[in-house]
């Protein structure tokens, strides 16, 4: 069941002393944003995977695996207006992902080779 907003807090304040005075690590999962803003990380997972990371330090983080794959959370994705094909840029801060096309031009087939162009 749910807890009422002035319970939530009392817990979750207490989670945070055991965490800081303890020195241990808490796991609470759940659906409620106002719940995860208390962590010091958060993990969104879906369709089993974890889809992204947000650290209260380094901001949202995501992992590449193995094989160089990155998966962008849902929500970047639709604030960047990313469709399904991107633009890769590597500048002085780091890699730069902008949309390539817009959704009517999507699967067009390729685009051909152009310099930059930002």
């Amino acid at each position: 069941g749910e807890l009422d907003t002035e319970t939530t807090e009392m817990v979750m304040d207490a989670l945070r002393r055991i965490n800081s005075e303890f020195q241990t690590t808490v796991v609470n999962v759940t659906h409620n944003p106002k719940v995860a803003g208390y962590a010091d990380r958060v993990l969104r997972i879906r369709d089993g995977l974890i889809e992204g990371q947000r650290h209260t330090i380094f901001g949202e983080i995501t992992e590449i695996d193995a094989k160089g794959r990155m998966v962008l959370p849902e929500t970047i994705r639709r604030l960047a207006g990313l469709g399904k094909r991107v633009v890769l840029k590597v500048t002085s801060e780091g890699l730069l992902v902008k949309p390539l096309e817009t959704k009517e031009e999507e699967g067009k087939g390729p685009v051909p080779d152009q310099d930059d162009q930002s």
